[in-house]
């Protein structure tokens, strides 16, 4: 399946948009989220247009011509495509459609934090949220993240609400050890060195040994990933980083062959068992 072209559907909203910012959060929704009602079960447009607006996607402004014909100049959607093809072939990944957006740069976290880049995956889907600031080889390191992940969700073959804080952890940890993989310790994302792997084993056995069966709906289990006034800052995604890397030490194992292992296997030959 090649990459969506969501280009059209950018096209059709920029012919449509008048230039009131309300108005146009509209336009935007009815002219990018029909194309995805087949995509999703039992959800509205304007269910869709609230869940990829919170995940990422760019919201109306006067610069979003500009923007959009950067992608354009950039060859985004072709480049994309391209890799797309080489990551499906060597990680004899499933053939799910991909949609690409203009990114929030009104969000200062994604600005700074993330370059002006941002991903959605699912088990079916995958969404890349981008802007004019990344290299090519950045959006190239959102993209092999982001499609580990649907590898790692279709081996899973469970709703992703039910994800434990465990599995949570090591699909974050396989994403960026398949970017270490293929791209280079340079475009490994900051929170994976945000803590020593000392750290890590010292808040693992504190605080997250004992609420590795918490799931994705919880709140705590967000709290543990994501951080919070107790928690410190991308916690979770960084203990699953150091449990990976650990695990691929002592093992030698390959992204490839990790992507289809069992989560409690990968634990067992860590440092963190």
């Amino acid at each position: 399946m090649p990459v969506v072209a969501t280009n059209q559907w950018l096209d059709h909203y920029l012919t449509k948009k008048l230039g009131f910012p309300d108005l146009d959060m509209g336009i935007q929704r009815d002219t990018l989220c029909p194309h995805l009602t087949n995509y999703y079960t039992s959800i509205t447009t304007e269910e869709i247009h609230q869940h990829l607006l919170q995940n990422g996607l760019f919201p109306p402004s006067i610069s979003d011509e500009k923007t959009i014909n950067k992608m354009y100049e950039r060859n985004i959607w072709r480049n994309v495509e391209s890799e797309f093809n080489k990551l499906k072939v060597d990680w004899n990944g499933p053939d799910v459609p991909l949609f690409i957006f203009p990114s929030n740069l009104e969000n200062e976290q994604l600005r700074i934090d993330f370059n002006g880049l941002a991903g959605l995956a699912h088990q079916n889907k995958l969404f890349l949220f981008v802007s004019s600031q990344p290299t090519d080889k950045e959006i190239q390191a959102l993209l092999t993240h982001e499609y580990n992940h649907v590898c790692r969700l279709n081996y899973l073959n469970q709703e992703e609400k039910t994800i434990t804080l465990l599995d949570a952890m090591i699909l974050e940890g396989l994403a960026e050890m398949a970017v270490h993989e293929r791209m280079g310790k340079e475009y490994l994302a900051k929170w994976t060195s945000m803590y020593s792997l000392e750290h890590a084993l010292k808040y693992w056995k504190g605080e997250v040994e004992s609420n590795l069966h918490l799931q994705k709906g919880s709140i705590r289990h967000q709290q543990f990933m994501y951080g919070n006034d107790s928690i410190p800052k991308w916690m979770g995604y960084n203990i699953g980083f150091h449990l990976v890397c650990s695990f691929v030490e002592n093992t030698t194992c390959t992204v490839n062959q990790l992507l289809r292992m069992p989560t409690e296997q990968i634990l067992e030959e860590s440092a963190f068992k």
